[in-house]
């Protein structure tokens, strides 16, 4: 953040060209972080126009896309599942090293914020579930307690035992066994969850 506001007054001097489209990503980080919507969505319209006939924008346009939306308090920036799912793509192609990982790590965000995030915008990830962690990652975390508070009883039952893994409620820490229980509970699967808490308590020596 520091860094950005000591080199925004020289961005500020750049005016956005389709030459300089290597650049348009780390000068539009910099200029939303230092503060400066007005220039940091210039270089962003830049590379959003240009991305479908330019790999080098659309490179651009798939690093700013997220943070436009992050910082855009106007709501001027398309987030419908539409541009989620053409950004998403544009990530997996782009990066095929843990993009579920920003991806979901970005929804969630999103969604945290306020901007809608559709059940269908976490297909894909949900299966990114513990990379080696006993923590559920946070795209099926958040697609839990979404079919919880909806009430989508078979979905939340199907997500609950994904995020148990393999270990089951026995092998379960205590955050994502919470959160199973709290699942079951929220859809009226009240003797589930208690069976399901109970194995978990067990397992953990209580």
């Amino acid at each position: 953040g520091t860094s950005a506001r000591v080199m925004a007054p020289m961005l500020f001097e750049i005016t956005p060209a389709p030459e300089l489209m290597w650049f348009a990503a780390d000068a539009g980080r910099a200029l939303f972080v230092a503060g400066d919507n007005t220039h940091a969505f210039a270089w962003y319209d830049m590379a959003a126009s240009a991305a479908p006939r330019d790999p080098e924008a659309k490179k651009a346009y798939a690093a700013l896309w997220p943070v436009a939306v992050l910082f855009d308090s106007e709501n001027r920036v398309a987030a419908d599942p539409e541009a989620v799912g053409q950004w998403i793509a544009a990530e997996k192609e782009l990066n095929e090293d843990g993009w579920q990982e920003r991806t979901a790590f970005a929804l969630a965000l999103f969604r945290a914020l306020g901007r809608p995030v559709e059940p269908s915008d976490w297909s894909g990830l949900v299966m990114a579930a513990h990379n080696g962690s006993d923590m559920p990652g946070i795209a099926l975390w958040t697609a839990l307690k979404d079919a919880g508070d909806d009430n989508r009883i078979g979905e939340t039952v199907l997500l609950a035992l994904l995020a148990l893994g393999d270990k089951g409620p026995a092998g379960a820490g205590p955050i994502t066994a919470a959160g199973a229980v709290s699942g079951l509970t929220a859809v009226g699967l009240n003797d589930d969850a208690r069976k399901l808490a109970a194995e978990a308590a067990l397992g953990a020596g209580l």
